[in-house]
């Protein structure tokens, strides 16, 4: 984890009324690292610490770094694969350096990450000549450094709309552009308003600049493929490239924001692809990406920019083959239409878009997914039975929305022929959508049908009008028996920031796919459809319980469920590199003030919970003072030879209490008596002869007992003892003011003088 060290109360039997014993820290038993006797925790004249019989240090939450490796810490990079290879990762650390890393070690990456994420861990540096490489040495050499632990925390998300603020740099010292700047910014125009009309109010513009920053790039080459990918399917230089380009626009966050930076190249860089792109999360996501400046760098863009929104490609058994979607690659042509199984995903599905025909049979009618109006079914959903795949039918018919798409002329490409109209029949897949090849038919025209592999769910095309864009599509469902057996169990804990893991076993015979869906109080929880479970905040309180439906050719999709585990508050955690307990200056005498420092409480996210209260309790031994709770305290007469504490008590909604408490290591001394500058009041605006004068102390401590001596001048008045004082003949002329004498238990006794007062 990425917060810092964890802070809670971990004596639940303690009472409210009453303090730790002089010395003790009250945190979590799990804690491990002890603190040594007599350790100072705060400056100045005044000396706190805790306990050495019971105390312990918070241990850090991020992972300790293995033997031989290093910390990181930072957001991730996620980079787009090309060409069926991985994805590849990278960490921006706070000072700018991007460092590669290599994942496939730990994991932590087996599930679904985004550019933007916390990434806390550690990373074991390259030797050489006997002698581990520095961290920068490492980042310089962009050689990815292998993981051993890792933490990853998801970026704080948005529902939107966004306007996405757009920054372009252009490199001047790899090439000539064959297009001018008003060409590329048309290009870009083009492909924003692409993404404006697919995100249903979602994205609301974008901020194009009114000029490029041209500077000159010294992370790549045009040999090494320019940050693009050259020769190679890989792009070594890519996340390099990406954070030099950043440094040219100042206040821009181009990784945890919603802002996008496309960096351009010129036209030799589009060697073996014109772009490249780190992955996001949603449509309001930011990203990073580079293009060349290729006459098809509109749907390039567009492209790219699917990838910021967290979008994988759409493919056949050849990458890039599914060319009805943006997500695939079309020579010569404009984006298509944003398909329903990526609507889906984008959670763009309106009410009554899609039709379902999983487990039944029966018909549903649509119309052409690019014709507008954007009203009635537009696509089909059907999970296949086999293997629990969504399977996604669009009507594609090449016109209105899709009238520039390169499959409307039934083309040629990547070794298959395209039809220009009918059904098109997608299935999710590990990365991003597949075009099922039905019959080698790329789209399904009246009288042909799908069928998966078992035979078990067919849907047959039974009506198409091409020309006025509508269909009918007519299923039947043979189900096979259930599955036997089936148990699912979760590891993790039941707490707010913490990941659970669902593990089904013993499902006979073996599954061919699962399907999950995790629940709240019984209900589903929108989106939690992975093995893999991150718990919000929300959810602290609620019964949370997991239902997996195990898939096999020729059964019936079985489900298991969970018993329903309530989730605990979230856990406090203090920010790392800052205190782990109050620090408190002062004097440890009475009428001294001390003051005490709140911790700086976060949550597992390293980010201060909304609604956060830090408070505080000062105690005199083991009981707390009454209304001693602001982060001062001045020391009274009471606390005269008493140990003096304080805990710092953080709370907010949807988190366990925290405290951590520190005592002071000396009793307290007596100290000078708090008190004020006394005052002379009479009646009248002159004192004279037979003027009844009388002393006001002031704000001294409750129960202050005084003595007064008068003085004429420097001269003491005999006799003149009391609060009052009437003036004899005999001081006509002089200056008259009084001492007082103030003492109180616990206190050393102190004087104070008043002011003169002429006598007429």
């Amino acid at each position: 984890m990425s917060a810092g060290r964890r802070m809670v109360d971990d004596d639940a039997s303690r009472s409210g009324s009453s303090g730790p014993e002089p010395g003790e820290l009250l945190m979590s038993s799990s804690i491990a690292r002890r603190v040594a006797v007599g350790v100072a925790l705060a400056t100045g004249a005044v000396t706190f610490v805790a306990c050495p019989a019971s105390a312990q240090d918070p241990t850090p939450v991020a992972p300790a770094a293995r033997e031989g490796s290093v910390g990181l810490t930072g957001r991730l990079l996620v980079v787009a694969g090309e060409a069926g290879e991985p994805d590849t990762y990278a960490v921006r650390r706070g000072d700018g350096r991007v460092v590669a890393i290599d994942a496939g070690s730990v994991g932590a990456f087996d599930h679904d990450v985004a550019t933007g994420d916390r990434f806390t861990g550690s990373v074991r540096l390259p030797v050489v000549d006997g002698r581990a490489t520095t961290m920068r040495a490492a980042a310089d050499a962009r050689t990815p450094l292998t993981v051993t632990s890792a933490t990853i925390r998801p970026r704080p998300t948005s529902s939107g709309p966004v306007s996405h603020r757009v920054a372009v740099a252009i490199t001047t010292n790899l090439g000539s552009y064959g297009r001018n700047t008003a060409q590329i910014m048309a290009q870009l125009k083009s492909a924003g308003d692409y993404w404006v009309d697919q995100a249903d109010g979602k994205i609301t513009g974008f901020q194009l600049p009114a000029s490029f920053v041209s500077y000159t790039t010294t992370k790549t080459t045009v040999a090494n493929g320019c940050g693009i990918g050259g020769t190679q399917t890989t792009a070594p230089d890519f996340a390099a490239v990406t954070a030099e380009a950043a440094t040219l626009f100042p206040g821009y966050d181009f990784v945890t924001g919603t802002d996008q930076l496309v960096v351009l190249m010129p036209d030799v860089c589009a060697q073996m692809y014109d772009g490249r792109a780190s992955t996001g999360e949603s449509l309001v996501s930011g990203g990073v990406s580079i293009v060349s400046s290729s006459a098809g760098m509109a749907d390039t863009m567009a492209h790219e920019w699917g990838h910021n929104y967290g979008l994988a490609h759409a493919n056949t058994a050849t990458e890039y083959g599914d060319i009805y979607e943006v997500m695939g690659s079309a020579p010569n042509s404009v984006p298509p239409e944003l398909g329903t199984g990526y609507r889906q995903e984008q959670g763009l599905i309106q009410a009554g878009e899609v039709a379902t025909l999983t487990g039944v049979s029966g018909s549903a009618s649509i119309r052409d997914r690019a014709n507008a109006p954007e009203t009635g079914v537009r696509g089909v959903e059907v999970v296949d039975p086999d293997n629990g795949l969504t399977t996604w039918f669009d009507l594609r018919n090449g016109t209105a929305g899709d009238a520039g798409a390169g499959y409307r002329n039934g083309i040629t490409a990547y070794g298959q022929a395209y039809r220009a109209s009918g059904i098109v029949v997608e299935q999710d897949a590990d990365r991003g959508l597949r075009l099922l090849l039905t019959g080698g038919n790329t789209a399904l025209v009246a009288g042909e049908a799908w069928s998966n592999g078992s035979g078990s769910m067919k849907v047959t095309v039974s009506a198409l009008n091409a020309a006025a864009g509508t269909a009918t599509l007519t299923s039947t469902y043979a189900p096979g028996p259930a599955l036997t057996g089936g148990v699912v169990g979760i590891s993790g804990t039941y707490r707010p920031f913490e990941r659970l893991t669902a593990t089904p076993t013993s499902f006979s015979p073996t599954p061919a796919g699962l399907r999950y869906q995790w629940l709240a109080n019984g209900t589903p929880i929108a989106g939690a459809e992975s093995s893999t479970f991150d718990v919000p905040l929300s959810l602290a309180g609620a019964a949370l319980a997991v239902r997996v439906t195990a898939y096999a050719p020729g059964r019936a999709p079985t489900p298991v469920q969970s018993a329903p585990v309530t989730v605990a508050p979230a856990t406090f955690y203090v920010a790392t590199g800052t205190a782990t307990r109050p620090v408190v200056s002062g004097t440890l005498k009475t009428g001294s003030t001390l003051s005490a420092t709140s911790l700086s409480w976060v949550g597992a996210d390293g980010l201060a919970p909304a609604g956060l209260t830090s408070t505080f309790e000062w105690y005199r031994g083991t009981t707390i003072i009454p209304g001693a709770t602001g982060s001062t305290y001045t020391l009274k007469g009471a606390d005269l030879d008493q140990y003096i504490g304080v805990r710092n008590v953080a709370a907010a909604p949807g988190f366990e209490v925290a405290r951590a408490s520190v005592s002071a290591t000396s009793r307290v001394t007596k100290g000078k008596l708090p008190s004020s500058k006394p005052k002379i009041k009479f009646k009248g605006k002159k004192a004279k002869a037979g003027t009844k004068l009388k002393a006001k102390p002031g704000a001294w401590v409750k129960g202050a007992k005084f003595r007064y001596t008068w003085y004429a001048g420097k001269r003491v008045i005999k006799g003149a003892t009391r609060k009052s004082f009437v003036v004899p003949r005999s001081l006509r002329g002089a200056k008259v003011s009084v001492k007082v004498r103030g003492t109180a238990k616990g206190y050393k006794a102190t004087s104070r003088r008043s002011g003169k007062v002429r006598i007429r």
